[in-house]
């Protein structure tokens, strides 16, 4: 459906986006992750027409709406693209109806069919009631369903959101999100979403580009990225990582799978080599990735799950977050690692601790 190829976006000698290739399918959100100046609202803004590229081409159903080379660029109003911002712009002037009807009329519909389509796309957001109400009178997150209905009535073609849930509070977000996407699933669109919220990416998204200094550093699923990131900045951006220090053995004898990996405590740990096999030669320095919430806890002389790799050490500060633990442990050798743990496995500061985690649920870092 949506297809970006080499796009460069230029302000000056400084360059925000470089070398830009993404693609969306029919019905696909794809979420454009990064923190803030990494390109992703300036890549959403020349999708939209915005944003005039640099370089590169931006093909939408087969049809070209801006290509350097080809001395293409369609205008925004005729690219059939709608687009929620983070600050909602709706006219404080107009009611709920006519702020969501507004757009329709480049359309050159008739009044009667500019408030039918309006009125179906507030029913789709819960809305249809507030139809008289003034934009001033709602509640952000009824303000921001307003903007989301306005982008559908105009039957879109793609759905653009732009850091759409920034200015709403967690709980409200949460449901925004997950009402958002559901939206986005029984309609079928396309749509690409742009924020720098690791969790709403991976609740939301069927892939995730991530984006760092203008450039892609990887994209895939969400599943498959939060589980085997490429990069150190992937792994840390994704998530509550430990990255840590490791020599490669070899490859295991009965299963050239599973890579051998030697820390400070001189214990061996394992992982899966996955895409690294190329790459794997004893004697080299990589980093082992372990998430801090897949970490199990417990007193020495407790059952360790047989093949976990493990750290010992002792509980050095904790943090209670309601609905779990974040404990810091230090090593013997100094490494300090951070586990997330349910509420209910409590330890003292000074308390000897047995660290596990499952080899399958830890990944390599090389760059």
């Amino acid at each position: 459906m949506l297809r970006v190829t080499s796009l460069g976006k230029s302000f000056g000698a400084f360059d925000a986006v470089r070398d830009v290739t993404i693609e969306a399918a029919e019905g696909e959100l794809v979420t454009l992750l990064g923190p803030s100046g990494c390109g992703k609202s300036t890549t959403l803004r020349c999708i939209a027409g915005l944003e005039p590229p640099t370089s590169g081409e931006i093909t939408m159903g087969g049809e070209c709406i801006f290509s350097d080379r080809k001395g293409v660029n369609i205008p925004p109003e005729r690219r059939r693209i709608g687009m929620v911002f983070q600050s909602y712009a709706l006219w404080p002037h107009m009611t709920v109806l006519e702020n969501v009807a507004y757009p329709l009329r480049q359309q050159k519909l008739s009044a009667t069919d500019r408030q039918k389509r309006a009125l179906n796309a507030l029913e789709l957001v819960g809305l249809a009631g507030a139809s008289a109400s003034s934009p001033g009178m709602l509640s952000g997150g009824q303000q921001q369903r307003i903007a989301l209905a306005r982008a559908l009535a105009s039957e879109c073609r793609i759905l653009l959101f732009d850091e759409p849930l920034s200015n709403l509070d967690v709980r409200l977000r949460e449901q925004l999100r997950n009402e958002i996407r559901d939206i986005q699933k029984r309609l079928g669109i396309t749509a690409v979403y742009v924020t720098h919220d690791q969790s709403e990416a991976l609740a939301i998204s069927d892939r995730i580009v991530v984006m760092d200094k203008g450039r892609i550093v990887q994209i895939g699923p969400p599943e498959a990225l939060y589980a085997r990131p490429k990069t150190r900045f992937a792994a840390s951006f994704l998530g509550n990582v430990n990255l840590l220090e490791m020599t490669e053995i070899g490859t295991a004898v009965s299963d050239p799978g599973w890579l051998r990996l030697s820390g400070e405590d001189g214990e061996e740990k394992r992982a899966p080599i996955g895409d690294h096999a190329s790459g794997a030669a004893a004697g080299n320095r990589v980093q082992l990735g372990v998430r801090c919430e897949l970490i199990k806890l417990m007193a020495p002389g407790e059952d360790v799950f047989v093949g976990d790799n493990r750290w010992e050490g002792t509980i050095r500060a904790s943090i209670f977050l309601g609905d779990c633990i974040e404990y810091e442990i230090a090593t013997p050798r100094g490494t300090v690692l951070k586990a997330k743990v349910p509420p209910y496995v409590r330890f003292k500061a000074g308390q000897a601790v047995v660290a596990s985690v499952a080899p399958q649920d830890c990944f390599i870092i090389r760059d």
